[in-house]
């Protein structure tokens, strides 16, 4: 049955087989007391990715997407394939607090309507979309690499693509956006300044973008595969074509959270 005509539960079946046979080593698992903990090859991996300085490349597109499926929203402890998923209700219940200083944050910089055109950046489990949802923001999408992730939130009739951030163009008209947002995804990206390039094409003129992002080191095992330094991210964004607006930093200086503010510029 092709993935056109087969129903999401039926697709998200497959996913769920296709990751249990080649992306997760349960020889080398280890048993808890709930079931197991698993062994994700793509966090050990020493083919399929290539290891710099500054960041992980991935030479297998595949291997990209499953490495960050290992640490998403989604999990599967258990051999028999009983995989366990954040429903977006709970998780808006558990994040309803950093959801709204985040968004409260944006809208005091640049404020929005309800019909406002929103793109969110690596979407996960549709947490934060179904949270703009309940305060009546309903023309909203999401983008996702991780296949089961983006067929989980469609599950939940939300809009979201299954697609790489890298080449956002390739799914989304150009100028057809008012807000990006992304936030802790943008360390998950090899070549940020691709994805800032590909948002400028895709936002509307005066369109704008809110990020967040950890400044440390590259980590395959927590699929952080670009290592931001302080304001690099504020230096990317000029260079791709933004005006930055508003930076926060929060923690020490050479580590902590930053989180950007940018419109794109007329």
């Amino acid at each position: 049955m092709s993935s056109s005509s087969a129903s999401i539960d039926e697709q998200i079946a497959d996913e769920i087989k296709r990751i249990a046979r080649d992306v997760i080593d349960w020889d080398k698992s280890e048993a808890t007391e709930t079931g197991y903990k698993p062994h994700w090859k793509p966090r050990f991996a020493t083919d399929g990715l290539r290891v710099e300085r500054k960041r992980i490349v991935p030479i297998d597109p595949q291997m990209y997407n499953d490495l960050q499926l290992s640490r998403g929203s989604t999990g599967n402890e258990k051999p028999d394939l009983n995989w366990e998923f954040t429903d977006p209700a709970t998780g808006v219940g558990n994040r309803r607090e950093i959801n709204e200083e985040r968004w409260n944050e944006f809208l005091k910089y640049n404020p929005v309507n309800p019909d406002v055109r929103l793109l969110d950046l690596g979407t996960r489990n549709g947490q934060f979309l179904y949270f703009l949802n309940s305060l009546g923001f309903s023309n909203t999408k999401g983008i996702d690499c991780v296949k089961l992730n983006s067929l989980w939130c469609q599950k939940n009739d939300m809009d979201v693509i299954h697609g790489d951030v890298h080449d956002l163009t390739q799914h989304i008209e150009a100028e057809s956006l008012d807000v990006v947002t992304a936030y802790h995804v943008f360390e998950h990206c090899y070549d940020p300044q691709k994805v800032i390039n590909e948002m400028h094409k895709v936002l509307a003129p005066s369109g704008a973008v809110h990020i967040e992002i950890p400044i440390e080191k590259i980590d395959q095992e927590h699929a952080h595969c670009y290592a931001f330094s302080r304001r690099e991210l504020g230096k990317m964004l000029k260079k791709g074509g933004f005006t930055l607006v508003h930076t926060t930093h929060q923690g020490r200086p050479w580590s902590g959270i930053e989180r950007v503010v940018a419109k794109k510029n007329s």
